[in-house]
């Protein structure tokens, strides 16, 4: 009889064997669940970012610091400017070439937004996190807010940012 043995395998790792299939891919999912192995918001910017980008932005994920400014900035001023890059990135990682068309009057170029309560007043909200929300503007372009081309890719990006702490960084909401 055929003894059996454990082994402790790190999620990074399981997610590699995962990708690569067959029977790597049962031994990861014995140790981790497919939900768990679906790569989170902050590793699939990266992974899309182009590699300039990701020197550019310097991105460390797995909830850590998303990027390294190597600056001696305060420590609120510190979490904006982090989160506000995250939140450029991430916008042109899932937008693509797509931008925002002022005077929109389809679908395609409407574009959805992360606010806080009615900071910018939209007509209709989609998805709330705490006190933040998914807006959309149609005919109107504000300069300074970052849209997303779809409202799902805006909905994982403030759950992800939410989740982190960087919308209240963003919104200037930490002490």
């Amino acid at each position: 009889m055929e003894e059996e043995r454990s082994i402790r395998i790190s999620r990074k790792r399981a997610l590699r064997w995962y990708e690569k299939g067959g029977e790597f891919k049962e031994l990861a999912l014995q140790a981790y669940s497919e939900e768990e192995l679906r790569p989170t918001v902050g590793e699939e910017v990266c992974a899309k970012m182009t590699e300039k980008y990701c020197r550019i932005f310097k991105f460390k994920v797995y909830g850590q610091s998303i990027t390294d400014l190597g600056t001696d900035y305060g420590g609120a001023i510190q979490k904006y400017l982090s989160a506000q890059e995250f939140l450029l990135a991430a916008a042109a990682c899932y937008n693509g070439d797509w931008k925002k068309k002022t005077g929109a009057t389809k679908d395609e170029d409407f574009g959805y937004f992360i606010y806080k309560n009615n900071y910018l007043s939209p007509t209709t909200y989609y998805k709330r996190c705490g006190q933040y929300f998914i807006g959309k503007h149609q005919k109107i372009t504000i300069s300074g807010v970052v849209y997303f081309k779809n409202k799902e890719d805006a909905e994982r990006v403030m759950e992800y940012m939410y989740g982190n702490g960087m919308l209240d960084a963003l919104f200037n909401t930490t002490k």
